[in-house]
């Protein structure tokens, strides 16, 4: 007897189609044979957590991104940290769907529920790509572009430098020094080693004072010292240099106390080097005579973060828990003509951030499952269900018609005396179905093979016999989809329903209003509604 590889099992009140409002075990069953991965290009830059930029080619099991939690009872979303859980490859067909940004365009992002305008348009929550253009997608930041990691490298070391560390003279012998002292390591080993890219070789010591001792750099020959004080008081022009210098003043002067704050007196020698800085960034800030005050609103204060990349972690305590309010229009998404290698990444939270774009994983993890022998799966709905009375199973994946031991299952519930529903795209044809509740929903309009089965035809089996198991054709409805072609695709299928169905997808107002109007003008059609969805519940 086949294993049933089942994603989960959870009890819940049905909310589409025919049996909406009933009460069942949910068995999700792993796999499915459309494959709908939301993936992007290898190229495709990431949002770390740290708020570093990785390309998607190189992001790892174990990694860690930032992703977005979906705010609660009317709330905001807020940034978190997340881990990759897992990722995969695939050759699929790709669309540019923003300037960075080329997948397939099945993937979701996250719309505000704004469109070019800035006028509420849609429910805000995730849409697949080809279905978000004129609208506003939520953005975070984006990476900054051309970015010189050595250039970084230097500014850091010079913007340290200048916060913090000591060059001095030693009498008699006027032998010039330096000296870099504090307690943060990860400050200290950064300097160290962007410092020996551009072949200066700072030495680890100790600094001792009057109370206490801190861990250091140092360098004490004249000519070394003198070689990097020119390289230290340099100036390019370079972004990258000066992004690196913001990091680096940061780490050495700087403080997080809502804004970011750079403290650095008036009558400081580097006083007008920062302000320098700060304007060719083209950064609002406030000077004052004890520093700088760095502007937070809009997207400012994540753009310093991510590309000045400052190594104190209480310089970071504001890039999570926070909500982005930024957006960027989805002008148009136009197909590639190519199928390209593509990356699919899922994480903990379900969301990360793509070359700025707050993203989704697959809508449904069905790819992964526990295997089980028949009966554990019988005990696991008995325990489901208890204490409740409900009898419906309902059998849903991925696509539950094609897992190896489909048949049996059914049999097997059925022979307890539960009542069996299958919600399946059609595409499978399972001789068990002639036993149970079928609802059809088709994906025929899907960028992949979606058709259905010609074998559906034997569901019209007993079709007039009142005791016979609806057959139920359930179709989604977009808000370009005509009358005509919405009649087509009913009447267009293997067998003959018990009940035809319209669904507008819960977040799209347009596709209301079309499903709405074509139920009117067809009253042998039904309109479903995604009613745990509206409600906000599973």
């Amino acid at each position: 007897m086949n294993n049933i590889s089942i994603n989960e099992a959870f009890y819940a009140v049905q909310g589409e189609a025919a049996r909406t409002g009933e009460a069942s075990v949910f068995l999700r069953m792993a796999g499915c044979n459309l494959d709908c991965w939301f993936c992007f290009v290898p190229e495709t830059p990431i949002l770390m957590a740290d708020g570093s930029w990785r390309l998607l080619g190189d992001i790892a099991q174990g990694d860690y991104v930032v992703g977005y939690r979906q705010g609660q009872n009317g709330k905001h979303g807020q940034l978190v940290s997340t881990e990759v859980l897992r990722t995969g490859e695939r050759v699929a067909p790709t669309a540019q769907i923003a300037p960075a940004l080329r997948g397939t365009r099945d993937h979701r992002l996250w719309l505000t529920g704004k469109d070019v305008d800035g006028q509420s348009s849609v429910h805000s929550g995730w849409r697949e790509a080809n279905r978000c253009e004129g609208q506003r997608a939520l953005f975070v930041i984006g990476p900054e572009p051309g970015m010189n990691r050595d250039d970084w490298g230097a500014g850091y070391v010079a913007g340290v430098a200048n916060g913090d560390g000591c060059f001095w003279t030693l009498k008699p012998k006027r032998v010039r020094r330096f000296r870099l002292a504090m307690n943060d390591k990860r400050v200290l080993a950064t300097v160290k080693d962007a410092a020996s890219v551009h072949g200066h070789q700072l030495r680890d010591g100790r600094h001792q004072y009057v109370g206490g001792e801190q861990p250091a750099l140092w360098l004490t020959k004249h000519r070394e010292t003198q070689a990097f004080e020119s390289f230290v008081g340099a100036t390019t022009d370079s972004p990258s240099w000066a992004w690196g210098y913001i990091g680096g003043i940061l780490d050495a002067e700087g403080s997080n106390t809502g804004p970011l704050r750079i403290y650095q007196q008036v009558t400081s020698r580097y006083y007008e080097r920062i302000r320098n800085v700060l304007h060719s960034l083209e950064l609002r800030f406030t000077a004052y005579e004890g520093g700088f005050t760095l502007h937070s609103r809009g997207e400012q204060h994540r753009r310093i973060l991510s590309s000045a990349q400052p190594r104190k972690r209480s310089l970071w305590k504001s890039w999570f828990e926070t909500s982005p309010r930024a957006s960027r229009v989805i002008e148009q998404v136009r197909p590639t003509g190519l199928d390209e290698k593509v990356v699919t990444v899922e994480t903990d939270i379900g969301s990360f951030v793509a070359a700025g774009y707050v993203v989704k994983n697959c809508d449904t993890d069905w790819r992964h499952g526990d295997k089980m022998p028949i009966s554990e799966v019988l005990e696991l709905v008995r325990q489901v269900s208890q204490p409740h009375t409900t009898r419906w199973v309902t059998l849903t994946g991925g696509e539950p018609c094609y897992a190896p031991g489909f048949d049996e299952l059914v049999a097997a519930l059925l022979n307890v005396d539960y009542q069996v529903s299958v919600e399946t795209n059609g595409t499978k044809w399972r001789d068990a179905l002639r036993e149970c509740h079928v609802v059809v929903s088709p994906k025929g309009k899907w960028e992949r093979d979606g058709a259905l089965a010609a074998e559906l035809r034997g569901l019209d089996l007993d079709g007039d016999d009142p005791t016979t198991p609806a057959r139920e054709l359930k179709l989604v409805v977009e808000k370009d989809d005509t009358n005509e072609d919405i009649v087509a695709r009913l009447l267009d299928v293997p067998f003959k329903p018990t009940h035809f169905w319209v669904q507008p997808r819960y977040d799209d107002r347009k596709a209301w209003e079309r499903a709405y109007g074509f139920v009117k003008a067809f009253p042998w059609c039904r309109l479903s509604l995604q009613t745990h969805k509206w409600m906000g519940i599973r």
